[in-house]
């Protein structure tokens, strides 16, 4: 106990110190208190968020000429496909009419890709 003594007297000057009669730190602030302009809380950039298809709803990216016994069909890009069966090399999807094998890179779930898609092969048509 005698080796805090000598530490009371700048204890009292620092806890004095503290003090403000004009201001309680336990009050509410006030109700029409703005907050510090440098403090102000942005609000964050909504950022987009992409819509996917439901389970085994694939888009092909991309023309694809499918070659079978009945002739030639193409199937246009942004064709709504639908998942049939994992391949070795490949996935086997069909459009409602023809089951075709296509690579993965040729899919995509993305329906906001499968809009983009669309877009570009529309102005490519005369």
């Amino acid at each position: 106990m005698n080796r805090f003594l000598p530490l009371l007297p700048g204890l009292f000057v620092l806890l004095s110190s503290c003090e403000d009669s004009d201001t309680d730190p336990y009050a509410a602030p006030a109700q029409n208190s703005q907050p510090p302009a440098g403090n102000v809380a942005e609000t964050p950039p909504q950022l987009p968020v992409n819509r996917i298809a439901p389970d085994g709803t694939f888009f092909v990216k991309e023309r694809i000429k499918v070659e079978s016994d009945a002739g030639i069909y193409i199937v246009h890009a942004g064709t709504e496909v639908r998942f049939v069966s994992r391949e070795p090399q490949s996935v086997k999807v069909t459009n409602g009419e023809v089951t075709f094998e296509v690579s993965e890179s040729q899919l995509t779930n993305n329906q906001d890709e499968r809009e983009a898609i669309l877009v570009r092969e529309r102005s490519r048509k005369p």
